[in-house]
């Protein structure tokens, strides 16, 4: 043989053998499991021997933190690698008014830091199947999987490409699609989230699954069903790797998102069969204590993951898996993210690490027994739970009492005081971004500046970085170039080209494709991204009637269960220069539809008096929705 061929065959089978495969990653996120409802942690009735025998081959972390005791904060944590106030995300995503009232948006956002992405840019295939919840379901034109880097979903709590089978079930269609998706991919590298169902209510097994208890009562027969239902279809999917030999090269990782349900005792309440376990640990879901944010973490990966190592030193969180995984994975974090978690992933393969960034928590939902602390902190082995005033504070060594008994704060005065100030100062000094609440956008006198105005917000306007904003006529489909970009205090100003001269037909839609904008706290300005317009209605007639419709303009068709705002505004100067105002909310000549406080639906004409303005904004977003009102009987049409 050739000398050269020999020696370059040689040199790329050592190759072959020295480079390192991308590991396969599934993340299987349990919904309100508790750290005892493993039998392997102890349960007396439960068997979960598939779960069981992940631990035993992989390695068990007894100190393992989410970063909020419900589960949309929780899984937010955990793909952004940050704490979830830095995206106002506080609790669980509901309808558009409880997230408003909790000064939440109604989504996740997607331009986000995502790890599914950062996976999907790495050339992994990637898929979520199971619960989304970084959103809710009803919520508005919110983005679909494909908007975080899955190239695959069937989920459930969310929009997008639904599971359709009964929630009892979910989790055997959920490993179904899995299965599925890796025989797809199975030569290329995958990045799978499996976000079962249990033990969520409602807790609905399959009858089968019953029948292993049945010398147990209810309401405990149906829980201990749905858990063992789970750990059997999880069996399905570890049987699957061995068969098809990855599960050598897959990083399996299982969790859950928060602690276990509270039950009820009536029979006819959807938590009577709520019936999870902490495992000795203080507190449930909604509660800082480790019964809320203490749970399960078993990592496998046989060959990599030392098999039967139990560590019970490295404090691992929700916010250290960005990291965590894409250092595993061999993929750097974008230039200026700065995770709020730690590389730790020497732990997975066997070293006791500690971590050396403090753990911070804050809690806003309801307070009542063991959902008392609004603010925790965890640095080194110690952890305060603590009212904001103080006027309750409990003090544990986790290391050793992890179960939280025999508050030590009295013992420790400065060290409690210390660790206070910590949250205190972290709280305060948060970078959280906001979602921007009525946004107003007009034009000045002379048609060449289109103005966004933050004046009626709730953000004040502290500074633009690197800004991309577009214009278009949108009825034409022609853009209107943006020559230069200048803000104040409250408002943003896009000059345009003084030969182009915008009138009050145009109807004109902004987007805003890149940069910053960030309020006088130093925080990012969320939901921005969106394309709402101003109507402005200019006539010489005195009166107007509009009658106004919804409705398609492609097909015509009219639109339902589509929600306006109206606002009034101090008057200013329209397009053309004339003074008008807002349309009140109330008038004598205005008759609305009330369909909920503060919302209203149009369906019967208007009579307007000249030079009115009417200030339209869709909740929860005015994104891809613009509107164009003309004189006379006019249609309000959907055209994006």
């Amino acid at each position: 043989m050739n000398k050269r061929i020999l020696f370059l065959s040689v040199l790329l089978f050592i190759c072959v053998i020295v480079t390192p495969q991308k590991p396969n990653v599934i993340f299987i996120f349990a919904d309100d499991w508790g750290y005892g409802d493993l039998s392997c942690h102890g349960h007396s009735t439960i068997t979960t021997p598939n779960l069981d025998q992940l631990a035993r081959e992989g390695t068990e972390f007894l100190q393992f933190n989410v970063c909020n005791p419900v589960c949309s904060p929780s899984r937010t944590a955990l793909m952004t690698g940050q704490y979830p106030a830095r995206y106002c995300i506080h609790e669980h995503f509901a309808n558009h008014d409880q997230n408003m009232s909790r000064d939440m948006p109604d989504w996740l956002d997607p331009e986000a830091t995502m790890l599914s992405r950062l996976f999907k840019n790495a050339g992994y295939n990637t898929a979520h199947y199971g619960k989304w919840h970084l959103t809710n379901a009803g919520i508005k034109d919110p983005p679909l999987q494909t908007e975080y880097g899955y190239d695959d979903s069937r989920i459930f709590i969310g929009p997008g490409p639904l599971l359709d089978v009964p929630i009892g079930i979910s989790t055997g269609a959920c490993v179904d699609n899995t299965i599925a998706f890796i025989q797809q991919h199975k030569s290329e590298p995958f990045f799978i989230n499996l976000w079962i169902h249990e033990s969520h209510q409602p807790i609905e097994p399959p009858r089968e699954a019953k029948g292993e208890y049945i010398h147990i009562d209810e309401p405990y027969r149906t829980y201990y069903a749905c858990i063992s239902y789970a750990d059997k279809e999880l069996g399905r999917l570890f049987q699957f790797l061995k068969d098809e030999k990855l599960d050598s090269t897959t990083l399996v990782i299982f969790s859950s998102d928060n602690g276990p349900e509270e039950y009820s005792n009536n029979p006819e309440n959807k938590l009577w069969y709520s019936r999870g376990e902490t495992g000795g640990l203080r507190g449930q879901k909604r509660s800082l204590h480790e019964g809320g944010v203490g749970l399960p973490f078993i990592v496998h990966w046989p060959g990599k993951v030392p098999a039967g190592e139990v560590n019970n030193i490295t404090n691992l969180a929700g916010v250290d898996m960005l990291p965590i995984l894409c250092a595993i994975a061999g993929i750097d974090l974008p230039e200026g993210y700065e995770s709020d978690g730690e590389d730790l992933s020497g732990a997975f393969f066997g070293s006791h690490l500690k971590r050396t960034k403090p753990l911070f928590w804050e809690w806003r939902g309801t307070e009542h027994g063991e959902n008392w602390p609004r603010l925790a902190v965890r640095s080194g082995d110690w952890k305060l739970l603590s009212t904001y005033d103080k006027s309750q504070q409990t003090l544990y060594n986790i290391q050793a009492n992890r179960v939280e008994e025999n508050d030590s704060s009295e013992f420790y005065p400065v060290l409690t005081d210390s660790l206070f100030n910590l949250a205190k100062n972290w709280k305060e000094n948060l970078q959280e971004n906001i979602p921007v609440k009525l946004l107003d956008f007009h034009t000045d006198s002379s048609g060449d500046v289109v103005i966004i105005d933050f004046s009626g917000t709730n953000a004040s306007l502290w500074s633009v970085s690197d800004p991309e904003f577009r214009l278009f006529r949108s009825d034409k489909f022609e853009e209107i170039p943006v020559i230069m970009t200048t803000y104040d205090e409250t408002c943003i100003y896009l000059h345009v080209d003084t030969t182009i001269m915008l009138v009050a037909d145009d109807l004109i839609s902004i987007g805003f494709y890149s940069g910053h904008i960030t309020d006088t706290d130093g925080r990012i300005l969320l939901y921005f991204s969106t394309e709402p317009v101003k109507n402005q209605v200019t006539s010489l007639v005195i009166h107007h009637i509009l009658t106004f419709i919804l409705a398609d303009f492609i097909t015509g068709d009219r639109l339902s269960d589509v929600l306006i705002h109206i606002d009034s505004l101090e008057p200013i100067t329209n397009i053309n220069g004339e003074a008008f105002s807002h349309l009140p909310v109330y008038t004598s000549n205005c008759f609305f539809t009330p369909i909920k406080s503060g919302y209203f639906s149009i369906d019967s004409p208007i009579v307007l008096v000249s030079d009115t303005v009417v200030d339209i904004n869709l909740y929860p977003s005015v994104a891809d929705t613009k509107f164009r009102i003309l004189n006379g009987v006019i249609p309000l049409q959907q055209i994006g």
